[in-house]
């Protein structure tokens, strides 16, 4: 019985640059699909879809050509519990999956022209990453509550830690922390050699200038990132291990008693 894919259709846009005209997918910003199209032609049946049809196909097509199609995606994904089909997104505006890797199966980094039949296959290739091959987003991490004491005037401060601002984190290593406007001294136990040997943290001497009533902080990491493989796939090579135990470190250091 041949095999049925069905190209995405959003229905309700919440966001849209102008590039999409009368839900067709034609023009420059659609080449790739349209070159993925013509090579899966014969082999499988193909026809346009929405929200509504999506289990009526054996795979998905949705071509993320912004970020803005992120938001429409989690916009008509939202109440859909379930799907029987195969949700395949790739495309320019693609850089990270954390919010949506609850609603797809398969995400396609960069270019596939010529291997689109061995991905819907399930041929492993190091630009495309399968929910089911994942086994990180079975591991969870508990830990424990920051605890700290607030005394005097406290400002609630919030800045992105990492300098480089990699498109690919976008979430990553954003600092939630306190100080207070007495100063102190911050002990800076965290090593870092390991920022500048990895990218993934700020020097510490960029906080030199706050003073620090707690060093005890609330961090989003890489962790945030999805999953080390997907870092991989993006070439930021940095390990789960590495990671927890620089978290571990930054919630066990101590602070300097006046």
């Amino acid at each position: 019985m041949e095999k049925r894919i069905g190209v995405y259709v959003f229905k309700n846009k919440i966001k849209d640059k102008g590039t999409r005209k009368n839900n067709f997918y034609d023009g420059l910003p659609y080449a790739g699909l349209n070159s993925l199209l013509l090579e899966l032609q014969g082999e499988y049946s193909i026809d346009y879809c929405s929200i509504d049809t999506i289990d009526d196909y054996d795979f998905v097509l949705i071509p993320i050509i912004s970020y803005y199609d992120i938001y429409n995606l989690l916009n008509e994904f939202r109440n859909k519990k379930s799907h029987k089909s195969k949700i395949v997104i790739g495309g320019p505006g693609l850089v990270n999956i954390r919010l949506i890797k609850d609603f797809i199966d398969i995400a396609v980094f960069g270019r596939i022209e010529g291997r689109i039949k061995d991905v819907l296959k399930g041929e492993l290739f190091p630009n495309v990453w399968r929910k089911e091959d994942d086994p990180d987003l079975k591991k969870k991490y508990e830990f424990g509550k920051v605890k700290f004491l607030i005394k005097n005037q406290f400002i609630q401060e919030r800045s992105v830690g990492c300098p480089k601002k990699c498109a690919f984190c976008l979430y990553s290593w954003t600092h939630d922390f306190f100080y207070e406007e007495k100063s102190r001294n911050f002990n800076s136990n965290l090593d870092s050699d390991f920022a500048k040997r990895k990218g993934y943290l700020a020097n510490e001497d960029f906080f030199q200038t706050f003073s620090w009533e707690q060093a005890k902080i609330s961090i989003s990491t890489a962790l945030d990132g999805v999953t080390e493989r997907t870092r991989k796939i993006v070439f930021k090579s940095i390990s789960r291990e590495e990671i927890i135990n620089k978290l571990l470190d930054a919630y066990n250091v101590e602070t300097k008693k006046d």
